[in-house]
């Protein structure tokens, strides 16, 4: 157990990382290109460019939720989370210095990597040092601080429209949500660095007290049992197929009591981001300023849309504790798959009623904040044995990025026939997410143990 300094830190750490992760997803609008474009000299009308752009940082994303358990492996959480956040600082400053397009593009990529990596590490250290009541309360501040973090971004992207040569200023948001994260973390890494050495003091203590007693009869009786266990393992090594030996990132990907657990891993982070969420979020400023013809307009309405997305995971945290997970999550499914229908009938019965379109899409807002998005981050943080924890978490984070990449990647070439899409997120969304959530354990109220206990019994 760490000490309740460091488990403060660690919290801290989440609030931040996702306070950061929402910033950096929603800081490059279309906007912002063009006048990208206008220092850079590309043409911000070639659709593929602005795909890209808008992608990348979500491939990097993607590398992240599969890539950073190795680094965690290594040098252990608070370390990777601080290495994670001094990368971040210096990422951000980078993106500040206007070159080409390809280079925004690399860099925001390597972002979206150390952005992506802090978001998939930063919950399973808190869910493993808190009780279930707490646990729950931290992964709902931390919705809560993602969905402020977009708020942030539309904020200032507000602020700047009325000039944009104060581009940059989108990219000293995230940057200053590093420097508190490094301090954080660096302080979290001393305060377990303390109780490391407050344990290995004890044990040196007890290790001197046995060496006090009768050194032969130890020896002895050492000897006797190393000698007998050595038998024993080299009988059963000697028995045993070399095919049966296999390593536990082997062992997660073909255990049969597992199978269940990995389409869960697949299917809920897959419909999370197939519901269409980050093509609104990203693009919202676009989508409301063209049907309203107005820019302004467009972005108070993604300004309008964070504020809805807060006040949302507000009310769904005093429900965490009283409803059941997967009751919540399926009612978010079903409403927001009713939303999606909604907009693609909207986009169909040309033209476009402006005013049933951005209701659509607060709706929408509302039913995904209310359980797609915090009960697929709870479930990832708690549902996952302690001894597959890390490659089960990666599968599910790298699922929910790859989604999101065909998403956000493809929408741009669908303008004009944008109902197509949303009738694929509405089915997409119905047929991964419930399956995902009727095959996954409930997990209100449960301790670690007690869930691996559960997910034992399949």
């Amino acid at each position: 157990m760490m000490l309740p300094t460091a488990q403060l830190c660690s919290l801290v750490c989440l609030i931040i990382a996702g306070l950061n992760y929402g910033i950096s997803l929603t800081n490059l609008p279309v906007q912002i290109i063009e006048k990208y474009a206008e220092i850079t000299h590309f043409d911000p009308e070639d659709n593929t460019i602005t795909s890209i752009l808008e992608v990348s940082f979500c491939v990097g994303a993607a590398v992240g939720a599969f890539s950073s358990q190795l680094i965690a492996k290594r040098f252990g959480y608070p370390r990777s989370i601080c290495f994670f956040f001094f990368s971040g600082i210096l990422m951000n400053a980078v993106l500040c210095v206007p070159v080409h397009w390809i280079y925004l593009t690399v860099f925001r990529t390597i972002c979206g990597y150390f952005t992506s990596s802090l978001n998939t590490i930063c919950p399973l250290l808190v869910a493993q040092h808190f009780d279930p009541h707490t646990r729950e309360k931290a992964m709902m501040s931390y919705d809560f601080s993602l969905n402020a973090g977009v708020t942030i971004a539309f904020v200032i992207h507000y602020g700047i429209s009325y000039q944009y040569n104060y581009w940059q200023i989108t990219y000293a948001a995230p940057m200053l949500c590093d420097v508190i994260g490094v301090g954080f973390s660096f302080y979290m890494i001393k305060k377990v660095k303390m109780l490391s050495d407050a344990k290995l003091a004890i044990l040196d203590q007890e290790r001197s007290s046995i060496l006090e007693k009768d050194t032969v009869q130890y020896t002895e009786t050492y000897t006797d049992a190393s000698t007998k266990v050595v038998t024993e393992n080299h009988s059963s090594n000697h028995d045993q197929h070399p095919a049966e030996v296999k390593s536990s990132s082997v062992i997660v990907f073909t255990k049969k009591q597992l199978f269940r657990l990995r389409y869960v891993a697949v299917a809920l982070g897959s419909f999370q981001m197939l519901t269409g969420i980050d093509a609104i979020i990203m693009y919202a400023s676009d989508i409301l300023a063209k049907e309203f013809n107005s820019y302004r307009i467009g972005i108070l309405g993604s300004v309008a849309l964070g504020v809805v997305n807060m006040s949302t995971v507000l009310v769904a945290a005093q429900l965490v504790s009283r409803f059941d997970r997967r009751k919540m999550l399926l009612i978010g499914i079903i409403g927001v798959s009713a939303c999606n229908i909604g907009i693609a009938i909207c986009y169909l019965l040309q033209p476009v009623n402006e005013l049933l379109l951005l209701i659509l899409m607060l709706l929408f807002q509302i039913f995904y904040c209310s359980g797609p998005e915090p009960i697929v981050f709870m479930f990832f943080s708690e549902m996952f044995p302690n001894e597959h924890k890390n490659q089960l978490s990666s599968l599910g984070y790298g699922a929910n990025w790859l989604t999101n990449i065909i998403v956000v990647f493809t929408f741009q070439f669908f303008e004009g026939r944008l109902w197509i899409l949303y009738f694929i997120y509405a089915g997409a969304t119905l047929i991964l997410g419930i399956s995902g959530t009727v095959l996954a354990p409930e997990t209100r109220g449960k301790s670690l143990d007690e869930i691996e206990a559960i997910i034992a019994k399949w």
